[in-house]
């Protein structure tokens, strides 16, 4: 967890980054798939895991609340067993 899971955290639960990225990665994955053709089987998976991303889309925010609050619990481990 540790100081990245904060910042990942954050972004997550105080931004509108997952939404950005799936829409970013919507824009990308056009361009590949133009150049790939339909028939490439890279094409379905990543259409299915873009469509996975999109299920999960809603639980980003209250995913990162909870990473927040598991990195902030973690911090706070190692500061007491420090001050042991």
């Amino acid at each position: 967890m540790g100081l990245l899971g904060l910042y990942g955290a954050v972004k997550n639960a105080f931004t509108d980054a997952p939404t950005r990225d799936l829409e970013k990665l919507k824009l990308q994955w056009a361009e590949i798939a133009e150049q790939e053709g339909e028939d490439s089987p890279m094409v379905g998976m990543m259409d299915e895991m873009i469509a996975t991303t999109e299920n999960n889309l809603p639980f980003a925010k209250p995913l990162g609340y909870f990473t927040l609050v598991l990195s902030l619990v973690s911090l706070v481990g190692v500061w007491l067993m420090w001050n042991l």
